[in-house]
């Protein structure tokens, strides 16, 4: 049982604040406790937010709190204490939603409002004011909490998938925290959200540090399961190993790889194109990767390069706009890195099935992992995003749209991939001149498809090859069509099976290079997109379809697509003359990749193989 102490004490104590103000005036801290400062005193005169925009209210008090507890200036107190009592006001925190009757996201924002407030700034509160914020924090977070967890037993409370059980228990479990030592009904809430964030953050991190439910809910529930983590961790005196198993994940290499060199995110599973736009924008919201990054930053063995580079270079949630105050507390001592680490051309993470194949100018991003049934359940599986020289060209529709024909993927007579399949990777891996990926997909067909294996191809980094190989199951033959989703505009020429799509000096050319009968046109659903269909339908097909970027007033390649006995060749002649060819074999009726202008890729390894790999932490800093 932790001893009762003096607040503040959930992430430091007076003795660690000294040692905080003294790195405050030093690079890296430096800037960015300017920014948090300017932040803080622009709260000053703003009115109370209240439940309406409770994010805001969570923003504005972590950082006039946190400039409070830091500088020890009463009008910073004053307001977030301010604050925190107009949210303490509202009548109710949660409200009955059919699926949800307790604690809900809201509840939980403004219950990590209050926590902060409570106990950065106690020696505010007279004994008389302490004790009727504790009662009313009672009342609207820890008593409806704990009704969710044991009484109502919401959806949330054991669910390790979505974001809401990291938001919840972590949000409504730090307010606990902040009331250990006072109230016994606290104590208990606390023990609750412990429980079961231990198995949440563990799980929620996938083999390779990755999550089921995109980055942008993923990053919504880590954040506020380890703030209480954290602040938990220091109470009991111990993390119970989570940092240790989660630097053997290398968790946070996800969140910088998903990344495109358009600065924004690959926004698979139900995630805007803009949300965290990138790094170092101007944009209200920026990726609120810098604070997780120093994080587990801080818990990797001998320090980790990249992602100190991408806690120093990322931002953080919108509500406070570029100066999160948990980053100052889990920054390392560690130095800055100026430039960021090399990655890995080719990286596939095991658990969300979302694999990265990149060059100088080709970035592809391609989704392989699940149709949740536990969370957001987009039916997107084979989808992918294509960004060529920083513009991106394919795109997916992001937030909202969840159905199989608002994706870059196969439809299969209109019906819908089903909840809770996933993909399963074949192959995965590099050769000479080629990356590659095979990735079964047949799980989300069922009754329909005997088999959909997609079969990505990119040739000297310069373009991809997809390989579509699809059986029908009987009776029937159902329309299948691929679906190239794009914000860039289409311009079609059916005669020679092509499409190109523009978008700003960028174009991307559609090749239909099989089948020979292909009917190539265009279409709009929530995006505009480029269909590809074969004239008649049959129960086998083999669709290869070229993806070629360049400029918009460059001519496009040509490309056939040869099958001779159980060998398939595809050759791609560009403008000057220059031909590539990249050769398909049928083993046991399957294709499979065997060579790219020469190079063999039989070896290529299985979608078994680890190849997330952390920075040497002892090489020369780039």
């Amino acid at each position: 049982m932790p001893k009762p102490t003096e607040h503040p004490y959930l992430f430091f104590n007076a003795r660690e604040l000294a040692e905080l103000r003294k790195r405050l005036d030093k690079p890296p801290l430096r800037e960015r406790w300017r920014v948090l400062l300017k932040n803080a005193r622009a709260c000053l005169n703003k009115p109370p937010y209240g439940l309406p925009s409770v994010r805001w209210s969570l923003g504005l008090c972590g950082l006039t709190a946190f400039a409070y507890a830091v500088t020890g200036k009463k009008a910073f107190g004053a307001r977030a204490k301010r604050e925190a009592l107009h949210l303490l006001g509202q009548e109710a925190w949660h409200k009955e939603h059919g699926y949800n009757h307790g604690a809900d996201l809201g509840t939980s924002e403004a219950a990590m409002a209050c926590a902060f407030v409570y106990d950065w700034c106690r020696d505010l509160f007279s004994d008389a004011e302490a004790r009727d914020f504790r009662s009313a924090l009672l009342a609207r977070s820890t008593r409806i909490y704990l009704r969710s967890v044991h009484e109502y037993r919401d959806w949330w409370t054991d669910n390790p998938v979505t974001n809401w059980c990291g938001v919840c228990h972590g949000g409504n479990g730090l307010a606990a925290l902040a009331m250990y030592h006072e109230e016994p009904l606290a104590r208990r809430a606390a023990h609750d959200a412990r429980a079961h964030l231990a198995h949440f953050l563990r799980h929620v991190n996938g083999t390779d540090g990755d999550g089921h439910e995109g980055v942008m809910y993923w990053l919504y529930g880590m954040a506020f399961g380890h703030i209480f983590w954290n602040a938990a961790a220091r109470l009991f005196g111990s993390d119970g190993g989570l940092y240790a198993d989660l630097a053997r994940k290398r968790s946070g290499y996800w969140l910088v790889h998903l990344l495109g060199p358009d600065g924004c995110y690959a926004n698979f599973n139900n995630m805007a194109e803009n949300c965290f736009s990138g790094y170092r924008t101007r944009e209200m919201e920026r990726s609120p990767q810098a604070t997780l990054c120093a994080l587990f930053e801080r818990h990797s063995p001998g320090g980790d390069r990249l992602l100190r580079w991408a806690a120093d270079t990322g931002g953080s949630a919108f509500y406070y706009q570029g100066s999160d105050p948990l980053w100052f507390l889990w920054r390392s001592k560690r130095g800055a890195v100026r430039r960021p680490p090399p990655l890995a051309d080719a990286v596939l993470f095991r658990t969300s099935g979302h694999a990265v194949l990149k060059a100088r100018d080709l970035w592809v991003a391609f989704n392989g992992g699940w149709t949740s049934n536990a969370s957001h359940a987009n039916r997107d599986l084979g989808s992918f995003i294509l960004v060529w020289k920083g513009t991106r060209l394919l795109h997916d529709p992001g937030y909202g749209p969840a159905s199989t024909g608002q994706h870059s993927s196969l439809t299969c007579g209109k019906q819908e991939q089903i909840h809770g399949a996933a993909g399963r990777f074949t192959r995965f891996g590099s050769g000479q001149g080629f990356q590659a990926f095979s990735c079964d997909l047949s799980a989300a067909y069922p009754g329909w498809l005997k088999k959909f294996v997609r079969h990505g191809v990119t040739v000297n980094g310069r373009y991809l090859v997809l390989l579509d190989d699809v059986e029908q199951l009987g009776p029937g033959r159902r329309e299948l069509e691929l679906r190239f989703q794009t914000r860039g505009t289409i311009a079609l020429r059916p005669e020679l099976r092509r499409a190109a799509i523009r978008n700003g000096r960028a174009a991307l050319h559609i090749l239909a290079a099989a089948p020979v009968d292909a009917v190539v046109g265009q279409e709009r659903d929530a995006l505009e997109f480029v269909r590809v269909q074969p004239f008649v339908r049959r129960m086998q097909e083999t669709f290869v379809t070229v993806l070629y970027p360049d400029g918009i007033k460059d001519a496009s390649p040509a490309a056939s697509f040869c099958v001779s006995g159980k060998s398939g060749t595809l050759c791609v002649t560009h403008s000057g003359g220059a031909q590539d060819e990249v050769v398909f074999e049928q083993i046991r009726g399957n294709w499979s990749l065997a060579a790219v202008n020469g190079a063999s890729a039989r070896k290529l390894a299985s979608g078994e193989r680890q190849t997330v790999f952390r920075i040497d932490a002892k090489r020369k800093r780039l």
